[in-house]
């Protein structure tokens, strides 16, 4: 059975709020301010904590995901791919994160599918096909996609992208 690529990675706990799940009917809004300053040990302690998960290409079944955990233990989050790429990864399902979010995982969704990583206007048109993606899969809104992008790319495409 092929597996796929795992990596591991590690999200800020800011990045939390951010991933693909239900927030379990928690407010999106801000805490109050006096929240910040009532238990700054605990706001310190908050900051420098990391999520630790995998970015799979391939489709998660009970057997990736128990090989995960077997090998490097619970993962907290877990990255996936919107739609199918041909050779590259396989894209995320509804069945799929209802499967991990049943194992309390978060679900980081990324897009993968340019070609062309320049120039500024190319950039806002594959963030437009990022979010129909999103849209077509039930990615609720305010929700943040992910793109998987190399280091090198150029900066105007980058600026594009997050328009």
């Amino acid at each position: 059975m092929v597996l796929g690529i795992v990596f591991v990675l590690a999200f800020p706990i800011t990045l939390n709020q951010f991933i693909f799940d239900n927030n379990s009917g928690k407010s999106n809004d801000p805490p109050a301010e006096e929240s910040y300053n009532s238990n700054s040990d605990q706001s310190d302690r908050d900051k420098d904590k990391l999520l630790w998960g995998v970015d799979s290409a391939s489709q998660t079944d009970e057997d990736l995901y128990q090989c995960v955990k077997s090998n490097f233990g619970d993962p907290e989050v877990w990255g996936r791919y919107l739609a199918d790429k041909e050779g590259v990864s396989e894209g995320l399902d509804c069945d799929e994160t209802v499967y991990l979010h049943d194992k309390d995982v978060k679900v980081p969704v990324i897009y993968n599918h340019f070609t062309v990583a320049t120039g500024y206007d190319n950039g806002a048109e594959e963030a437009e096909q990022a979010i129909d993606y999103a849209v077509e899969l039930g990615v609720p809104e305010g929700v943040a996609l992910f793109r998987d992008i190399e280091p090198n790319s150029p900066v105007n495409f980058r600026v594009g992208n997050m328009h």
